[in-house]
């Protein structure tokens, strides 16, 4: 995010299921994505890094869920805590 400063307008934001195997090639599991806040990935300081860089947008990106409108509240309210 740094190195493109300036560059990037929209970022989009996904989070990886603890303890999932992900493929060194190939596609990823369709499981492997989940909520904001509830897997591995720091989201804060990936927003952090998303301001200093001047990124317009943050969109956040759930792939597969059985409610997806429980999952971007669930996502959302992660978000309101950073």
């Amino acid at each position: 995010i740094k190195k493109l400063k300036g560059r990037v307008s929209q970022l989009h934001l996904k989070d990886l299921k603890k303890g999932i195997d992900l493929p060194e090639f190939g596609s990823v599991p369709k499981d492997a994505f989940q909520e904001l806040g509830e897997g591995i990935i720091p989201m804060e300081p990936i927003i952090q890094a998303a301001q200093k860089a001047g990124v317009a947008h943050c969109h956040v990106e759930q792939d597969q869920s059985p409610d997806p409108i429980a999952s971007i509240n669930q996502s959302i309210k992660h978000l309101a805590t950073l």
